[in-house]
């Protein structure tokens, strides 16, 4: 509960969450509340599985140019 509250507040600023459980024993519902979309919350049955995962969110990070280094 600590972590889903902590979540929605920084998803109230502005902060995008992914979420990334490994193993078997994870809260799945936990994973997608804490997200900020609920395909932001991954499962990784293995360490194997989580290189695909990794790419997966580097990829649909939000990082706007203009954010980062003066708009360079």
């Amino acid at each position: 509960e600590a972590a889903v509250a902590r979540a929605a507040l920084a998803k109230a600023r502005g902060v995008v969450v992914f979420t990334i459980g490994l193993g078997d024993d994870i809260d799945v519902e936990a994973l997608v509340l804490m997200a900020t979309r609920p395909d932001f919350a991954y499962r990784a049955a293995d360490p194997a599985t989580l290189e695909t995962i990794y790419r997966t969110v580097a990829r649909d990070l939000p990082c706007p140019p203009s954010a980062f280094w003066g708009g360079r």
